[in-house]
């Protein structure tokens, strides 16, 4: 798909200003770079568009690529999202059962689309 040899993701892809053209601090994140790839340009010809099924899988895989990145941030910044701070978490774990039957516990806020607390507050 990418005959010229174009780089892919990785996490060390800086931000550009527009204005200035020059790199910043921010790191580009997986969304924004296939948001960047995916757009419509009237100037440049998007060649993704043209492999129909198999454009179909790059998006799923994209998709994918997306969501582990957003359950690993999740996964390993638990002590910035203060998980251990929710008490209904912690009367589910003494009323329930054991916190060392459990295993290791992944708060995910409501803010990540399916998980249990998100899908609580659309009822």
């Amino acid at each position: 798909m990418f005959c010229r040899g174009e780089d892919g993701y990785h996490f060390n892809i800086k931000m550009v200003n527009p204005t200035t053209g020059e790199e910043t601090n921010k790191k580009v994140n997986s969304m924004n770079f296939d948001a960047y790839r995916l757009m419509i340009r009237l100037d440049v010809d998007n060649h993704l568009f043209r492999y129909h099924r198999l454009f179909q899988q790059y998006y799923v895989d994209m998709y994918v690529n997306l969501k582990t990145e957003r359950l690993n941030f999740i996964r390993f910044n638990q002590s910035n999202l203060r998980s251990d701070e929710y008490i209904h978490l912690r009367d589910a774990i003494a009323t329930e059962g054991h916190a060392a039957n459990i295993g290791c516990l992944t708060n995910l806020p409501a803010t990540y689309v399916g998980s249990p607390r998100h899908m609580q507050g659309q009822i």
